[in-house]
């Protein structure tokens, strides 16, 4: 199964991390972001309206992280032209600038995989609200977190949330051999 949605701004932190560490919590109680932990792993994100989320749910013999990846990078590159790239274990990239972050959850006989699409992401509260520990700024060789991200958007004006949800949906029938014209149940 694919879940794709967006909500209001909210930032997700992963299962492990420190909330006083990762955000501005002073910021996201000023500006009333709502702060959420999920149960998978993976790093602080600010979600918002440009960030289009994804969730690949499978039982366990049918999940593959690959093929999702292969979902996510192929819609994006078939429909509008990126070249996007898996980077590391759990980022897709285009031109060396990141617009895709991933978590996955192990389960009794069901795994997920969900990440981000930022498609028109607030940059600027992006910067404001997350507060990653210097050393994981300076590993990745940037100065802040806005610094090596980007949204579609920016690299192609056309693009919107409603775009990259039908990308997604058309390649994830292509991989599955699904008809197209299934009914997408569209929640908003």
């Amino acid at each position: 199964r694919l879940f794709l949605w967006r909500n209001e701004p909210t930032v997700t932190i992963g299962r492990h991390q420190n909330p006083w560490k990762e955000c501005n919590l002073q910021k996201l109680e000023e500006n009333k972001v709502t702060l959420f932990r999920r149960y998978s792993g993976g790093g602080a994100v600010l979600q918002d309206l440009g960030c289009t989320t994804f969730t690949f749910l499978n039982v366990d013999a049918d999940f593959s992280i690959d093929r999702n990846f292969d979902i996510v990078t192929g819609a994006l590159k078939n429909s509008f032209g990126f070249n996007a790239e898996k980077s590391g274990r759990n980022d897709i990239q285009i031109d060396g600038k990141k617009i895709s972050g991933s978590a996955f959850k192990y389960g009794e006989g069901v795994s997920l995989h969900h990440g981000t699409v930022l498609v028109d992401a607030n940059m600027a509260a992006l910067g404001q609200y997350l507060t990653p520990h210097k050393k994981k700024l300076q590993s990745k060789g940037v100065a802040s977190v806005a610094a090596r991200v980007t949204t579609l958007k920016t690299l192609s004006p056309e693009v919107d949330h409603d775009a990259v949800c039908l990308a997604l949906a058309q390649r994830f029938c292509e991989i599955y051999g699904a008809d197209p014209a299934t009914p997408v149940t569209v929640l908003d």
